[in-house]
Parts: C-alpha cells; structure tokens; sequence
C-alpha cells in the first residue's frame, strides 16, 4: 500500500495539487506544564505534562491540470490552475480540518487542524 495524505478525505497526491514534504508532521509537539519546586527540597517534582499545540508546514504545489494529469481540451493550464488553487483554498478554509496520513503499512494517523 502506498503513503497518502489527505484533507477532509480530499488526497493531496494528484497532478491537480501535491504535498511535497510530510517530515513536518512527523514530530511530536512540546510537552506543556512544568515539574513543582518544593520549598526546602533539592530539585523538583516531576509532573505529569500533557502535550501542547503543534505548529506544521505542510508545502504544496498547484499544476494547471486534471487530478489525472490531463488538461480539459475547453479549457487552457491556466484556467485549470486557477481552479485548482481555488479549490485548494476551499478545503483550506473549512472551520475543521480533518488530517489523515496513511503509512505504507496501512495504519493511518489522523488529527484535527486549523490553517493560519
């Protein structure tokens, strides 16, 4: 099974838009909190943390073709890249965006998102 990366069940591996580089998203984000200090005792006390926002790049191209990679013949690459990116930035500004990467070994990873 092959790595696929979507948006909201939208796939970002066509010839319409791709996602060039996933290695944004495969850390972990910061812990937030921080261990007690006690008065009167050396060091501190650990305490458990939870995990923080994380901030992710993910870089995109936009082509002026078909997700198959074809150009409609009624229209130019020009109208089809304006389409595209149009529609690229449709599912970018969902109030909810639901990311889910699925691994070459067929487990997926997903979480939910904001675009900035």
């Amino acid at each position: 099974m092959a790595e696929a990366f979507t948006i909201n069940g939208v796939s970002l591996d066509t010839y319409a838009y791709m996602l060039t580089d996933i290695s944004g998203t495969m850390a972990t984000p910061p812990r937030r909190g921080s261990n007690a200090t006690v008065p009167g005792r050396h060091g501190a006390i650990r305490t458990p943390k939870r995990y923080d926002v994380s901030e992710v790049v993910l870089p995109l191209w936009v082509n002026g073709a078909s997700p198959d990679g074809s150009v409609p013949v009624d229209s130019s690459a020009a109208e089809m890249f304006f389409t595209n990116r149009d529609a690229l930035l449709k599912i970018l500004q969902a109030p909810t965006l639901l990311l889910a990467y699925t691994r070459p070994d067929g487990t997926s990873r997903s979480a939910y998102a904001e675009a900035k």
